[in-house]
């Protein structure tokens, strides 16, 4: 923004007008970071495994099925038993609490065989930017 602003200083552009472009590149950048943070998912393993356990992001997919999705965490958090999920840890939505796929209809162990499963995250209510903890179940 500055570089560019100087730039039209430096061409004796009027102040209203590179006010105008700075509010411009401004609103612009503001809607990138918000597409940006949109498309990827938050995913926080610390909980469950400790300060040294992975944080990553994963780009978001409203299709990615539930299984996937589970398996490429469990994957990542491992030394840790197969089908665990809902037993033994669980995903958390980091701002509101909320465990997910809890309420999900026949949702399995490790969510692989079941109708919940074979889902897309976005019919399951996870959405883009959304910051996922993984927390131990009991």
């Amino acid at each position: 923004d500055d570089a560019l602003l100087k730039r039209l200083q430096a061409r004796e552009v009027p102040e209203e007008q590179r006010a105008l472009v700075g509010r411009v590149v401004s609103e612009i950048r503001n809607e990138v970071i918000e597409n940006v943070a949109a498309a990827v998912l938050h995913i926080d393993a610390r909980p469950l495994k400790g300060p040294t356990a992975p944080v990553w992001e994963e780009l978001y997919d409203e299709k990615l099925t539930v299984s996937r999705l589970l398996g490429g965490v469990w994957l990542r958090i491992q030394p840790l038993a197969p089908y665990g999920y809902g037993t033994v840890w669980a995903l958390r939505d980091a701002s509101s609490g909320r465990f997910l796929l809890e309420a999900a209809p026949g949702l399995g162990a490790g969510g692989t065989t079941t109708e919940t499963g074979k889902r897309g995250i976005g019919e399951v209510g996870i959405v883009g930017g959304m910051k996922l903890e993984v927390v131990p179940k009991s």
